[in-house]
């Protein structure tokens, strides 16, 4: 359908592939409300370096002379066990207003569950 043009996609569909999941909803991007960005975490392979805690994210950018952000804290979570030990987890966060050229991120976790420290060894 024509609404649907311009959904966020790229991803599969499939209980073996990706995040297991065989059904997403997609909205028709709005440029008014932003846009998506993909995202990309590896936990590192280190002893006790993953977390059950509820890690979150917000964007840093710079348009126009002027810092810009994401709102605050969104979540990173895609319904399978992410930030285990040597994963790496891909997550699509939006939508999010044109925040110019990305210079930061603010990334971190509300400390719930047991051992919840987490060991972060990048983000692209």
């Amino acid at each position: 359908p024509a609404g649907l043009n311009g959904a966020p996609g790229g991803r599969w569909l499939d209980k073996t592939a990706g995040d297991g999941l065989t059904t997403v909803t997609l909205t028709p991007m709005n440029e008014a409300a932003g846009g998506y960005y993909s995202i990309s975490i590896q936990t590192s392979d280190i002893k006790f370096s993953g977390t059950d805690a509820n890690v979150s994210i917000t964007l840093i950018g710079e348009k126009e002379g002027k810092e810009t952000r994401s709102a605050p804290n969104m979540a990173l979570s895609n319904s399978k066990n992410n930030f285990e030990r040597a994963e790496l987890d891909r997550f699509e966060v939006g939508p999010v207003p044109d925040l110019g050229e990305l210079t930061a991120i603010d990334i971190g976790h509300d400390g719930t569950g047991l051992g919840s420290g987490w060991h972060c060894e990048f983000v692209e």
